[in-house]
């Protein structure tokens, strides 16, 4: 049976994101939650299934069929380029990066 309401670790664990980033969606709004700490100085929250849901719904990315020829390119892009950095040390790929523009 899937929970209810889950806690920042539970959120956290399942977006594979850090404790942090799911407080960062809280305090700007992204992520409703629920106060259940009764007036404790540290606020204790729970998210509900239903805004996880929102939440979720909300942050996905919106895909048309004009966009993907664009993201295919630029896919094949970053690949190519990736392939050809192999085997290269960390300063000469610092230089490259410094040199190019991605």
């Amino acid at each position: 049976m899937e929970k209810e309401a889950y806690s920042i670790s539970d959120i956290a664990r399942k977006l594979g994101v850090t404790r942090r980033t799911v407080f960062n969606w809280i305090k700007t709004g992204q992520l409703e939650v629920i106060n259940i700490s009764l007036g404790k100085k540290k606020p204790t929250y729970r998210i509900t299934k239903e805004a996880l849901e929102r939440f979720i719904q909300l942050r996905r990315v919106k895909t048309t069929q004009r966009d993907l020829p664009r993201r295919k390119r630029a896919a094949e892009r970053i690949l190519s380029k990736s392939f050809k950095l192999q085997g290269l040390t960390t300063d000469e790929l610092i230089r490259i990066g410094r040199e190019e523009r991605w």
